[in-house]
């Protein structure tokens, strides 16, 4: 897809797909090609690795559901993971 084309011009920038998807990663071909294929990550999916990080938590509860879902995600390329998996979050 175009997406993919773009992103491949430039393999040596970390880069990050941030947003309110309002759908899984997997109902998103280009996601899942992303992380399927071509070894991106889904951040919130292995949050356990930062510091009181739990996977796939809730991130919104639609006006009309009893049930919280997930929405929000940060998809990481390669570089962009290696970048940031020492980080550290705040202590709120």
């Amino acid at each position: 897809g175009t997406a993919i084309d773009e992103l491949e011009l430039h393999p040596s920038l970390p880069t990050l797909l941030v947003g309110d998807l309002n759908a899984e990663p997997e109902d998103l071909p280009i996601l899942g090609e992303l992380i399927e294929e071509r070894s991106w990550t889904d951040c919130g999916a292995i949050a356990k690795l930062w510091p009181r990080g739990k996977a796939n938590q809730p991130t919104c509860r639609a006006p009309n559901s009893t049930k919280a879902n997930r929405r929000d995600y940060i998809i990481a390329c390669p570089r962009a993971f290696g970048d940031c998996k020492g980080l550290r979050g705040g202590t709120q």
